[in-house]
């Protein structure tokens, strides 16, 4: 019980902008340092502290500003957000998205599954989130459909949804999904992308800002 009291009054006093030591182990006070990302100054509402002499920022709001995205559970899960093109490869798919673009209002996203095994395979869009851990803005989830597309070496447009077949065996295709209405502005995109088992899972981190 003594430990608990203890801890409680720590925080208490960590908080209230006072430097507390605990058996001269612990030194913690609020610090005065200015934060600047970007050649710009931010302030963050949770408050930047220093323990024994270490600067900690809160990690939700720092990722915020530096374009990451911010998972919290167990583990924790940070990434970056990039342009595109972006590659992912497992086992034996790869998946690029080279582009987005706007056709007649819609959001096109333009990409590329490769099937290097020797039996075909099916590859899900499970969909989107859009601006997520983004500061000031809610994220919200898109849905989406695959359009025509064309295999490697053949010039012929295929008219069905590719991502609703298999991809062959030895097999490339590049075609669109057609994105769900995406709001004016939006700054990043995860997008999801499963194979037909559920086993492999392709998670795209994309920093869409001047995009959209």
């Amino acid at each position: 019980m003594k430990k608990y009291i203890i801890g409680f009054i720590c925080g208490s006093l960590f908080f209230s902008g006072v430097s507390f030591a605990a058996d001269s182990f612990l030194k913690a006070s609020l610090s005065k340092s200015k934060v600047i990302i970007n050649g710009s100054q931010t302030t963050f509402t949770d408050p930047v502290v220093t323990i024994n002499g270490r600067l900690y920022v809160p990690l939700r709001e720092f990722t915020q500003e530096t374009g990451y995205s911010l998972t919290v559970g167990d583990p924790i899960i940070i990434e970056k957000y990039n342009k595109l093109p972006q590659t992912l490869k497992k086992g034996d798919i790869s998946i690029t998205l080279n582009s987005l673009k706007k056709v007649n209002e819609e959001s096109m996203l333009n990409i590329t599954v490769k099937n290097e095994n020797n039996i075909s395979k099916k590859i899900q869009f499970t969909g989107t989130r859009a601006d997520f851990n983004v500061k000031n803005r809610k994220y919200y989830t898109t849905g989406g459909q695959g359009l025509t597309f064309i295999p490697a070496g053949n010039f012929n447009i295929i008219s069905k949804e590719f991502l609703d077949d298999y991809i062959e065996a030895a097999e490339e295709v590049t075609g669109d999904v057609k994105l769900g209405t995406l709001a004016k502005g939006t700054q990043n995109l995860l997008i999801y992308f499963k194979s037909g088992d559920g086993v492999s899972l392709f998670d795209f981190y994309v920093d869409t800002a001047g995009l959209i």
